[in-house]
C-alpha cells in the first residue's frame, strides 16, 4: 500500500497547485471480495493523511503496477483502515481467513508467519513463535505479542498461522530488538470489519 500526500495551493486566478509532501509504504492482507472489487486491510498509520489530500495506490503479488484505491473505512484509535480496488483483470486473489482464528484460542508458542513488504522487500515472510497478549500504553486493548521480524513496511501486513489464517495485523515494533514485534488481535480487527458493515 502507497500512500502519497498532496498539499493544495491556490495559485491565484489560475486555481490551485498539488505539490508531493510525503510518500509511505505498508502492507496489506486481501480479506473480502465482491463483483467489482478487492478489499484489503491496513493500518491506519500507513494510510493516515493528515491534514494532506491523499491518494493511495495498491500493489499485489500477481500486479506490479501500482492500482489506484478508495479508503472506505479507518479508526485511528485502533490503528485499522480498510481500501478496496478494482478487480480489473486480475487472476484469482487468495482471500484471508479472517473468522477461523477470531473464535480459537491463541496458544502461547505456536508457530507464526509474519507477511509484509518492509525495507522494499517485497512479500517477505518470516516466522517466530507466539508470545502471549500484552498490554501497550498507546492502545486501549491487548495486543498479540510475538518473535517473527517485522520492519519499517511490515505495517498493515498479516500474522497467521501455518493454516494461513489471520491471527492479526502486524503494527509495532520494539526499538532495539528485531526479535520482538506486535499485531492488533484478529478479535479486534473482526469487531472493526462488523462495526464498518465490512
Amino acid at each position: 500500500v502507497t500512500t502519497s500526500l498532496y498539499e493544495e495551493r491556490s495559485i491565484g486566478p489560475f486555481g490551485t497547485s498539488s505539490i508531493l509532501r510525503s510518500t509511505s509504504e505498508g502492507s496489506g492482507v486481501i480479506f473480502k471480495e465482491d463483483e467489482a472489487y478487492y478489499y484489503a486491510l491496513t493500518n491506519y498509520h500507513v494510510i493516515n493523511p493528515g491534514t494532506y489530500t491523499p491518494v493511495y495506490e495498491i500493489k499485489t503479488f500477481f500486479h506490479d503496477t501500482p492500482i489506484s484505491a478508495t479508503l472506505i473505512a479507518s479508526d485511528s484509535d485502533l490503528d485499522l483502515a480498510v481500501i478496496r480496488f478494482e478487480k480489473g483483470e486480475f487472476p484469482d486473489i487468495h482471500i484471508i481467513d479472517i473468522v477461523t482464528r477470531t473464535f480459537t484460542k491463541f496458544q502461547v508458542g505456536e508457530f507464526v508467519l509474519a507477511v509484509g513488504n518492509p525495507l522494499d522487500v517485497d512479500n517477505n515472510v518470516t516466522f517466530g513463535e507466539l508470545i502471549g497478549l500484552e498490554n501497550i500504553l498507546s492502545v486501549d486493548f491487548p495486543v498479540l505479542a510475538h518473535s517473527a521480524m517485522i520492519h519499517q513496511g511490515s505495517s498493515g501486513g498479516a500474522l497467521v498461522d501455518v493454516d494461513g489464517n489471520l491471527l492479526g495485523l502486524n503494527t509495532w515494533g520494539i526499538e532495539g530488538t528485531d526479535e520482538y514485534s506486535l499485531a492488533v488481535p484478529v478479535s479486534i480487527v473482526y469487531m472493526f470489519l462488523v462495526n464498518h458493515g465490512l
